[in-house]
């Protein structure tokens, strides 16, 4: 078997930093769960979340944010579309979403990161990680305006609801949720987005160089000897973010996604042939390496060097990264 490339997704068949090939992927994916699919939506959003993150829109900077880029939002989707197919597939027809609701869902996915996109006449920010707090309320702003715009109405009321799975603004027992399969759809964003992050194949390098970053962006991190040196500073360093990653991911495989998600994580399996999920495969052998380096307290052997989705302005943008 070929060793996996950094750009490429769990299966190594999928360039997820290009945009064309994972859409192509989708569409097919899409095309196999719901014969006839119209695939109009998916490509348009395809084409817009390109140039937005790009920069060519004429109210937004480009995505600033070196973790939260477009190859994690790409590789999301990829992940979200599998694992509805899965869901489609495998439970009884009066519980399947639909191929409607499933491109609602799947739009969603791809503009779950658009709260980080700064305003061009925003003077009061000066990078996109200062809304990590917040990335979620502006992601639904964000796409209360774009889904009319490209002919999908009346899907706000899902919207609000399925994106708060994807961060934590709200606590997932107080996301009011009236209807099951909307459950169902948010769980599976919020499972596809964690899956994708995790099991990355520059995932621990990405937090030491790219996640810590944004943190101290945010004030989250601090590069201090304490963290009083930022008042909601939870990490003092990279390497502290790195000693408490294991317990992370296991908090969020465990409790996020088993109990709060309800498992729905399982689907993936019923997407892949042997009923296996190679994301949980990676994500584990992402946790059994960074252990062995905690225990032996040397992180020398994080060299992996990650692709950049941004422009070189919007590299050196970044603290610590010249």
């Amino acid at each position: 078997m070929n060793k996996r490339l950094i750009t490429h997704d769990v299966t190594n068949t999928v360039n997820v930093s290009d945009w064309q090939a994972v859409r192509d992927e989708v569409l097919r994916i899409f095309s196999e769960t719901y014969p006839g699919y119209d695939s109009r939506f998916i490509c348009r959003a395809y084409e817009d979340a390109h140039r937005f993150f790009i920069g060519e829109s004429k109210l937004f900077c480009a995505l600033e944010t070196p973790y939260h880029d477009v190859q994690h939002s790409l590789d999301m989707t990829l992940a979200l579309a599998r694992l509805i197919s899965g869901f489609e597939k495998t439970v009884e027809t009066h519980y399947r979403m639909g191929s409607e609701l499933a491109t609602i869902g799947l739009i969603a996915g791809l503009y779950h990161d658009s709260g980080y996109l700064r305003r061009i006449k925003d003077r009061r920010h000066f990078h996109g990680a200062e809304y990590t707090k917040t990335h979620i309320s502006r992601g639904i702003q964000f796409m209360a305006e774009y889904f009319p715009g490209i002919g999908l109405h009346g899907c706000q009321h899902v919207i609000e609801k399925i994106l708060h799975f994807t961060g934590y603004e709200l606590a997932i027992h107080h996301i009011r949720v009236g209807d099951s399969k909307h459950f169902n759809l948010g769980a599976m964003l919020g499972t596809a987005d964690l899956l994708a992050q995790m099991s990355d194949r520059c995932y621990l390098e990405k937090c030491r160089d790219r996640l810590f970053e944004e943190f101290v962006i945010a004030g989250m991190a601090t590069r201090g000897d304490t963290l009083d040196c930022a008042q909601d500073a939870i990490y003092g360093s990279a390497e502290d973010l790195l000693r408490k990653t294991p317990g992370f991911v296991r908090m969020m495989m465990d409790h996020r996604m088993g109990v709060e998600f309800r498992n729905i994580h399982k689907y993936m399996n019923c997407y892949f042939p042997h009923k296996q999920n190679p994301y949980m495969e990676i994500i584990k052998k992402n946790i059994w390496y960074i252990e062995k380096l905690i225990e032996a307290q040397d992180f020398s052997g994080l060299r992996r060097k990650p692709g950049w989705t941004l422009s070189v302005t919007e590299q050196q943008a970044i603290p610590g990264s010249s």
